[in-house]
């Protein structure tokens, strides 16, 4: 629907996106790094659960059940969509490759899901191998369609044992077709479930990015939506797209305007409050203070580091056109001209109160201990004909 779920690896979570509105909710996770446990058929609340490292997702049409490779204890869970609760599918938690029932199967590293609905298949990445849960019979038995062992691994096409993969991370179903995203041999291998036949479908095995002949490097994800195969190409930092009928690959271009961030004003800290000072300025349409930094004897200024600096009109907005998020001197002096300009020429007679912060970092003169030190002026201005265009902020 309008939910799109994501395995947040390393947050240890599972989190829904809001497609319309656009927000992000944890449904699964505590935030914390889950330990391994047994199967268990008791579904467990969400928020009393901790979970390790989903790496993948698969629902199942029509239901309210989606499936998680959780790579980290080695085992296949179950998400229950309705009751949010989550538990052990299958898998002791043993890092092997062992076949029979889900509660006496072994994974090692489960990383891909993919479905026909009534099969959940697994690209079980540690041993190379890929697996099938048949989710219409009781025990929900599990089969190996190919995949040996820890340290059975190549490139080898074929049927059955004889078939080698080399840590194979994504799946995806379409059409009686298994796709299989051959990770460390940087091929995209096609897959008969029935009769576990795995040929390569794309790519010369060599790490590259040419579309013709194709060439992947370690592609990690894959997709299917109607005649085209998406491949997330993970070293090449791009997604893929493939024509199923033609087999043509092309790269998605992809074009985003970034999110707009509202510019932060600098922290300052430590701060040491000023005494209010008075100036006289010339009406306009902006002036200058020239304000000098009241650095103790016996200290003096880190040449390295910035000084922010901002200029604030207390309990309004609209007067100055000083940017909000201030400005930052990148070579320290004491002496600083901050040029503040006027939304609208000042005439005189009128008054303007300003705040005028400035940070940096003050250093002993005998030494390199240094610490950040603020001050801040509150500032009264006073437009009139003798005023001038330039207004020293003097030392106290």
């Amino acid at each position: 629907g309008e939910t799109l779920y994501v395995a947040d690896t390393e947050n240890h979570a599972i989190r829904a996106v809001d497609l319309k509105a656009k927000t992000v909710s944890t449904v699964a996770g505590t935030g914390s790094q889950g330990q391994r446990v047994a199967r268990d058929d008791a579904l467990i609340p969400t928020s009393k659960k901790a979970i390790n490292s989903p790496w993948d997702l698969a629902h199942i049409p029509g239901s309210n059940a989606l499936y998680v490779a959780m790579a980290g204890p080695h085992q296949i869970w179950k998400f229950d969509l309705e009751s949010k609760q989550i538990g052990v599918f299958a898998g002791t938690g043993n890092e092997n490759i062992i076949d029979g029932p889900a509660a006496t199967a072994a994974f090692a590293q489960p990383s891909g899901l993919a479905t026909d609905g009534s099969t959940l298949f697994v690209a079980d990445s540690e041993v190379s191998a890929l697996r099938a849960i048949a989710l219409g019979d009781a025990g929900h038995t599990v089969k190996s369609i190919v995949g040996e062992g820890l340290f059975e691994f190549g490139d080898i096409d074929g049927q059955g044992k004889n078939v080698r993969l080399q840590h194979c991370l994504g799946l995806a179903f379409a059409d009686g077709v298994l796709y299989v995203a051959d990770t460390y041999n940087n091929k995209i291998k096609a897959c008969d479930p029935k009769t576990r036949e795995v040929k390569t479908y794309l790519g010369t095995g060599k790490p590259g990015e040419k579309d013709s002949p194709a060439e992947f490097y370690q592609p990690g994800g894959l997709s299917v939506a109607g005649k085209t195969l998406y491949v997330v190409d993970t070293n090449n930092h791009k997604v893929r797209v493939v024509d199923l009928e033609t087999k043509n690959v092309k790269t998605l271009e992809i074009s985003i305007d970034p999110p707009v961030s509202k510019p932060r004003k600098p922290l300052f800290l430590n701060v040491t409050l000023q005494k209010e000072q008075s100036v006289l300025v010339a009406p306009g349409e902006g002036f200058i203070l020239d304000v000098t930094v009241p650095i103790p004897t016996g200290f003096k200024l880190n040449a390295e580091g910035s000084m922010p600096y901002l200029v604030e009109t207390p309990g309004k907005t609209g007067l100055i056109t000083f940017p909000e998020a201030g400005m930052k001197l990148e070579k320290p002096e004491k002496n600083i001209p901050v040029r503040i300009g006027l939304t609208k020429l000042a005439t005189a007679g009128e008054t303007l109160d300003l705040k005028l912060s400035v940070s940096a970092f003050v250093c002993s003169a005998g030494s390199n201990l240094c610490t950040i030190k603020s001050y801040v002026w509150p500032v009264r201005v006073t437009f009139a004909a003798n005023g001038k265009t330039v207004a020293a902020i003097p030392v106290q």
